[in-house]
């Protein structure tokens, strides 16, 4: 049986901690949809999105940041407990403690773009998720040269750059686009993910059986 192929875009920021509770959430639905759907050819491409481009390198104290964005210590608070319990639920334990400096993204999403040049996409995903690591949970400022640069030896990874490819999200990250037909915003759990790429499927399939080749 030939293999039908599942095209999937995910907008993305490194900075962004929805993005990471999505990652993991598109990591099962993929899972999922593997078992129900062998014949099916999942093509994943990430596509950086800088959400704060603004921010100077190598970044801004993280509290004082968030607590202007989003008006009090208090929201502050409300917002990563909002995200904290998200993010149990796909066993992440996000540590915005240990964050000190809220980042310039652009060198990290350079380096993701290069090593998608010029590596695979598994290398590619080790990248990423070395770099949300590297901010949620250890509190390092991907935003510094020194710190791509040990994680570039850590990791046995090549550091380079490259200009990312301009890509529009739909209504923000994470964004998920599905062959170009069905689109998605924001962390929409692992049920979700699988519908919306299995109703792509049926659609895809449904033009091809009355347009067929």
């Amino acid at each position: 049986m030939t293999a039908r192929r599942l095209t999937i875009e995910v907008g993305f920021d490194l900075v962004c901690p929805w993005c990471l509770i999505g990652k993991r959430q598109l990591e099962k639905a993929m899972q999922l949809l593997a078992q129900q759907r062998p014949d099916v050819e999942a093509v994943l491409h990430w596509r950086s999105v800088q959400l704060l481009p603004q921010i100077v390198s190598p970044g801004v104290p993280f509290k004082p940041f968030y607590i202007h964005r989003l008006g009090s210590a208090e929201a502050v608070g409300m917002r990563q407990a909002q995200v904290r319990l998200a993010g149990a639920a796909e066993g992440l334990d996000f540590n915005f403690e240990r964050i000190e400096v809220m980042p310039n993204t652009l060198a990290a999403h350079r380096w993701i773009a290069y090593t998608a040049q010029h590596a695979d996409l598994a290398t590619v995903e080790r990248l990423i998720e070395r770099l949300f690591k590297a901010h949620f949970l250890n509190g390092e400022n991907i935003g510094d040269a020194a710190v791509l640069d040990r994680i570039s030896v850590e990791q046995q990874m090549a550091r380079g750059e490259t200009e990312l490819a301009p890509f529009a999200a739909m209504q923000g990250v994470p964004s998920f686009n599905f062959n170009g037909r069905i689109h998605l915003s924001g962390a929409q759990g692992v049920h979700r993910l699988l519908a919306a790429m299995t109703a792509c499927l049926a659609k895809t399939e449904a033009l091809a059986a009355e347009f067929p080749a």
